[in-house]
């Protein structure tokens, strides 16, 4: 297989719940810039969680969290997406992302906490199961959280790694920890175009995760 067939083929054949990618971890400085601004985060989807929060570094606003369907069928008239006015306050974080998820134009890039004794409700965020929705870094995630996964259980991250994870089936998050669950989420524009390099990185993952052969 060539490049795109294979990159096809573990995003929809390869029938995995979640792909390790093998991108550096984020340094704790990182860590440490994201903890000093996790109050200034807003509500995300109120109706589908508890204690569920986000803050928009690339989109259309820091606090527009959602996707651009539900705002459009808000009435919304939405621009190009862009660093917010937050990202300023993220220089370190917003370095790291550009040198390690380099897309060739981002969509939404967002982190999204979970707060102690906070959860997501069961859902599914497409029709079909794929890897692809976006790639997701796990900044914080005490060992008591539950990332849940529809014929899969529980994603056991280990804080600083990179994921892709399959959001076309139903999932859920549960925080039983006394501490918030901080994660990144990245982006393309449009959703589904992903670049030569991210794709060469993503068969590289799947090669250093089993081998070659699965």
């Amino acid at each position: 297989m060539d490049l795109v067939e294979k990159f096809n083929w573990i995003r929809h054949n390869s029938g995995l719940a979640t792909l390790l990618l093998d991108i550096p971890k984020p340094s704790n400085d990182i860590r440490d810039e994201i903890l000093k601004s996790v109050d200034i985060a807003v509500p995300h989807r109120d109706a589908d969680g508890k204690g569920w929060r986000s803050l928009t570094l690339h989109g259309h606003s820091s606090i527009m969290t959602d996707s651009d369907d539900a705002y459009e069928e808000k009435g919304f008239t939405l621009g190009t997406k862009e660093w917010t006015d937050i990202a300023k306050h993220f220089p370190l974080t917003k370095q790291w992302i550009i040198k390690n998820i380099p897309f060739e134009k981002y969509g939404r890039i967002r982190i999204m906490i979970v707060d102690p004794g906070g959860y997501v409700s069961p859902h599914k965020d497409f029709l079909h199961g794929q890897l692809l929705g976006g790639i997701n870094i796990a900044i914080t995630h005490p060992k008591e959280v539950v990332f849940n996964i529809e014929n899969y259980g529980n994603v056991e991250w280990q804080e600083g790694e990179s994921r892709l994870i399959d959001l076309g089936s139903i999932h859920q998050i549960t925080n039983n920890s006394s501490k918030s669950r901080i994660h990144i989420i990245v982006h393309s524009e449009p959703i589904d175009q992903w670049n030569e390099t991210i794709m060469q990185l993503v068969c590289n993952s799947y090669n250093k995760e089993y081998d070659g052969t699965k």
